[in-house]
């Protein structure tokens, strides 16, 4: 009885966590969305609505992705430079290297000298 009693208990606590991460993903589509569309151009602009999230190299990716799908080369920038930040911290040079340049790459299309 003590298993399936601990077997429900981590079922249910499974499906909170499913149900919460399909919300997170639910509201950072919103504030991409809305992102894009302002299209801010600053580092600190873009930091204030992203601060939280940008250790979450899931959601920096989606973010990339979505801001050079609409030629938003600010906010590609931003987020492949937090992409960078990441990958260094976890020791994989090579890989972060590459998102670094990726953002210079960016930040040249936008002409921003701040990215």
């Amino acid at each position: 009885m003590g298993k399936l009693k601990y077997g429900f208990v981590f079922y249910f606590a499974l499906f909170l966590h499913i149900g919460y991460a399909q919300n997170v993903r639910e509201n950072f589509k919103h504030i991409t969305d809305s992102l894009i569309s302002a299209k801010p151009k600053t580092y600190a602009d873009l930091d204030v609505v992203l601060r939280s999230v940008r250790k979450d190299t899931n959601l920096m990716r989606q973010f990339a992705v979505e801001a050079a799908i609409n030629e938003y080369n600010d906010g590609a920038a931003y987020a492949l430079n937090q992409l960078g930040h990441r990958y260094r911290d976890i020791s994989q040079f090579g890989e972060a290297l590459k998102l670094h340049q990726s953002a210079l790459d960016a930040a040249t299309l936008a002409d921003n000298l701040e990215f």
